[in-house]
C-alpha cells in the first residue's frame, strides 16, 4: 500500500499525523467436490476463484519523543472493497 502521510510538528517531542493509505488484496481459493452416483462412477467438481479488489487504508496518531527514544500510537481503519466472486468450473 502506498499514500501520503501528514505531520503538524508545533511541539518538538509532540508530532500529531494522519495518513491515508490505497492498495489492493488478492485472494484465491480452490474447491474440490468428489460426487458418487447409483452407477458407482465418482465425478470430481473442481472449483477455482480468484478476485482483486481495491483497499483503503485511514490512519492517525502521535508520536511522542522523549530523548532519542520514541513512542508511536496509532488508530486506523482499513476498508477491503468486495465484489462479486467470478468461478470457473474446470
Amino acid at each position: 500500500m502506498g499514500g501520503v502521510r501528514v505531520r503538524a510538528p508545533q511541539i518538538k517531542w509532540f508530532v500529531p499525523f494522519g495518513q491515508v493509505l490505497f492498495g489492493g488484496e488478492r485472494d484465491t481459493s480452490t474447491h474440490d467436490r468428489i460426487l458418487t452416483f447409483r452407477t458407482g462412477a465418482p465425478s470430481l467438481i473442481h472449483r477455482d476463484a480468484d478476485t482483486s479488489n481495491p483497499v483503503l487504508g485511514l490512519d492517525r496518531g502521535v508520536s511522542i519523543m522523549a530523548g532519542p527514544i520514541g513512542v508511536l500510537v496509532s488508530a486506523g481503519y482499513v476498508r477491503f472493497s468486495v465484489g462479486p466472486t467470478p468461478t470457473r468450473y474446470a
